[in-house]
């Protein structure tokens, strides 16, 4: 299990900048977006080839 600590580091006028266990949460966020691309991708792959073994499945009849 992942455990967040978040802590106010500097100062930004009247937004202050949070991180992440040292990790801004700018770069967070991208992580967060690249990881759900690829699970996207891994998911429409498995769609296809669950269609497909169907097809070659049913050709066999």
């Amino acid at each position: 299990m992942l455990c967040f600590q978040w802590q106010r580091i500097g100062s930004l006028g009247d937004t202050e900048a949070l991180k992440v266990n040292g990790v801004d949460a700018f770069d967070v966020d991208k992580l967060k977006q690249e990881i759900m691309t690829e699970i996207r991708r891994e998911v429409s792959k498995m769609k296809q080839d669950i269609i497909e073994a169907i097809k070659v499945e049913l050709n066999r009849r």
